[in-house]
C-alpha cells in the first residue's frame, strides 16, 4: 500500500470503530462495482447508511469538506447498484442516508467528525435508487 492508501484505510478503521461504537452493523467495506466505491455501507435502527470517508493529514481545509457534488453523484450511484445486487435487495425498502466522517490526523492527534445526512442527492438521483 502507498501512503495514500495507508492514510485512507486508517481513517476508514476509525470511522468503522466509532460507527460501530454508535450501534451500526457494517454490512460492506471499500464495496466496487466498476470504478463506483462506497467506503462504508452500515444498518442501524434508522435504515441504511452509505459512509463516505475523507481523511486527511495536517488539514487546511476539514476533509468533510472535500465532498463535492461529483463524488455526491457518484456514491448515490454506487448506492443505487448496491441495492440492485441480490444480496442486498432486502434493504432496498430501507430509509436511506448518505453520511460523511471527516477524520483529520495532527501533531495533536486524530479528530473524528461524523455527520450524519451529510446530503441528500437531488430528486432525479433519489428515484433512481431503487
Amino acid at each position: 500500500m502507498n501512503n495514500r492508501q495507508n492514510t485512507g484505510k486508517f481513517g476508514e478503521d476509525r470511522a468503522a470503530d466509532y460507527l460501530e461504537g454508535r450501534g451500526f452493523t457494517i454490512l460492506a467495506r471499500n464495496w466496487r462495482s466498476g470504478h463506483y466505491e462506497l467506503d462504508i455501507v452500515a444498518v442501524d435502527d434508522d435504515g441504511i447508511h452509505f459512509v463516505e470517508v475523507r481523511t486527511r493529514i495536517n488539514p487546511e481545509i476539514l476533509p468533510q469538506e472535500t465532498v463535492n457534488s461529483v463524488k455526491q453523484r457518484k456514491v448515490v450511484e454506487a448506492a443505487r447498484r448496491f441495492l440492485r445486487e441480490a444480496a442486498y435487495r432486502k434493504f432496498s425498502d430501507f430509509e436511506t442516508f448518505f453520511d460523511v466522517v471527516g477524520v483529520s490526523v495532527t501533531g495533536d492527534g486524530t479528530d473524528l467528525e461524523y455527520i450524519p445526512q451529510a446530503f441528500i442527492p437531488m430528486y432525479r438521483q433519489a428515484c433512481r435508487i431503487l
